[in-house]
């Protein structure tokens, strides 16, 4: 952890260091907690343990200590950083439903499936397992919703022939051509565009908002912040090229 730094901390600090500091200042708020308790003290060390992370000369320390606007920009970098986290999440799901030469309950557990009145997703409905290479085996908790499970498969278009056997359902995975293998990374790689344009988007909001947030911030905090913005696109960008990267040797892998 670099001085200066706060991300790593326990969000749970971040609400308590700008009251608890206020305009008192740092020697009354530790007397205070110094003579106010077993809470108090507890207070006391968490605050400490933030400063512990936050060199004296960071724009950090001085939007707490001075400005008491460290949670106005905080809050930008970190709302931006959980909507990038977000984004990559969706894209790894996306990929998930992608077919490769290997069976994986991954390809089929998101399909939304409309059963009992609502659309609910087959990991929800079954357990699905893959006994072999390439097929999969769906068994319904509720005998009832096999064929809406069977129907919601078809609908998919991803290529699948289910097959009812009883109280199961049964999937053989076709041998993929290269033509078809092709055609997977294709969409992969569109797919995980997608997500870097959203990561950008986010990137883009932030600096708006950023822009806003003008009382009481100098130009050296907002500047901090545009360039950590920056870095967790860079950041959030190589995330998704190494999944894309991943997932077309996973496909293209015979």
């Amino acid at each position: 952890m670099k001085p200066g730094c706060s991300r790593a901390l326990d969000p749970r600090i971040w609400p308590v260091v700008p009251l608890a500091l206020g305009k008192a200042g740092v020697p009354e708020f530790v007397a205070r907690c110094l003579g106010g308790g077993e809470l108090q003290f507890d207070l006391l060390a968490g605050v400490l343990r933030f400063f512990s992370y936050c060199s004296y000369k960071s724009p950090i320390w001085r939007a707490v200590s001075t400005e008491g606007n460290f949670m106005a920009l905080d809050d930008i970098l970190l709302e931006a950083e959980e909507k990038m986290i977000k984004t990559e999440d969706v894209v790894q799901n996306e990929f998930s439903g992608v077919r490769t030469g290997k069976a994986s309950p991954s390809l089929v557990e998101n399909i939304l499936v409309e059963v009992y009145g609502s659309h609910m997703r087959i990991r929800e409905l079954a357990g699905i397992t893959a006994p072999e290479p390439r097929m999969l085996m769906i068994q319904p908790w509720d005998t009832t919703s096999v064929q809406p499970i069977e129907k919601a498969i078809q609908k998919a278009n991803l290529g699948l022939n289910p097959a009812v056997q009883g109280k199961f359902i049964r999937i053989v995975l076709p041998e993929l051509s290269t033509e078809r293998r092709i055609e997977f990374t294709k969409i992969v790689k569109k797919m995980a565009e997608d997500g870097r344009v959203a990561i950008r988007h986010v990137r883009r909001d932030a600096l708006e908002h950023l822009k806003k947030e003008k009382d009481g911030v100098t130009e050296d905090q907002v500047e901090a912040a545009e360039k950590e913005i920056q870095k967790l696109t860079d950041l959030y960008v190589s995330k998704i090229d190494a999944h894309v990267m991943a997932k077309e040797k996973e496909i293209m892998t015979v």
